[in-house]
């Protein structure tokens, strides 16, 4: 597939789909973790919890075994990655990366009510200890490349949809869809019949020499689909975006159908 230029319309829907990307990841979606990394550069932490409070504070909780309780604060990097919610292969679908400084709250500061719901559920473990992240910038990495946001721009409530659950479950619905009809999606996309981006093209490398003659959902949310694509003559990433927002999985089933007809009539 080569790349195709996109349109006004679909550069925008890929920007709206990288903040939402930021907004999700931020706010309790995959694993993160935490490193200090002037005094401990090689000792990531992991995060049990972490979340946006209603105030716009990016907040964590971690394990207090080893965690420095410094009064005014350490310097750290927070790392945040979702994957692809495929079993057959592994990729990371997105990730964020700020710098910043954390600091950790004693007991009168931890008001279960103003807490982000994921560290709420973890914070009375008297083996947690919960933090302030504080920071002006945070980098999105994802199929789109490498996008630098103000903080405070997306650090929001996650969206509406989806909630992990959702997502697993959307993913699952976009599995069940016949093989020859995602491979079609693809394919009008990279051949303009449907608005979209190749966001990628590279070899197929070895060890996803298993998935070929596959197309896997790399992601999903309100505004689009990112679909992977694994031939013999190379992979490829799509971003297919919803003609408009979805807000729950059976509203992904619907766009998707009706995309594939709209494909399926301009090859006619």
């Amino acid at each position: 597939m080569s790349p195709a230029v996109p349109s006004t319309a679909v550069l925008e829907s890929l920007a709206d789909r990288t903040a939402s990307t930021a907004r999700r990841l931020l706010a309790g979606a995959g694993s993160a973790s935490l490193t200090a990394y002037r005094d401990h550069p090689d000792g990531a932490l992991p995060v049990l919890a972490h979340g946006v409070s209603g105030d716009g504070e990016l907040v964590v909780a971690l394990a207090s075994a080893g965690i420095s309780l410094s009064a005014t604060g350490t310097d750290v990097r927070l790392d945040v990655r979702v994957e692809a919610p495929q079993a057959l292969v592994r990729i990371v679908a997105a990730s964020i990366h700020l710098l910043g400084r954390v600091s950790w709250l004693d007991g009168a500061a931890l008001d279960p009510q103003t807490l982000p719901e994921p560290v709420a559920l973890v914070a009375a473990d008297p083996a947690v200890r919960v933090g302030l992240v504080h920071s002006d910038r945070v980098l999105v990495h994802d199929a789109a490349g490498v996008t630098p946001y103000a903080l405070d721009a997306v650090a929001l409530p996650a969206p509406s949809f989806p909630s992990p659950g959702e997502r697993l479950e959307a993913a699952e619905a976009i599995a069940g869809l016949p093989a020859e009809q995602l491979a079609a999606l693809c394919d009008a996309v990279a051949e303009r019949r449907l608005p979209g981006r190749v966001l990628s093209d590279r070899p197929t490398p070895v060890t996803s020499r298993h998935a070929l003659g596959g197309t896997f959902c790399v992601d999903v949310d309100a505004l689009g689909v990112n679909l992977m694509r694994v031939r013999p003559g190379g992979t490829s990433v799509v971003f297919l975006p919803f003609p408009e927002p979805v807000a729950d999985v059976a509203g992904v089933r619907r766009q998707l159908t009706m995309l594939s007809a709209g494909a399926a009539q301009e090859a006619s």
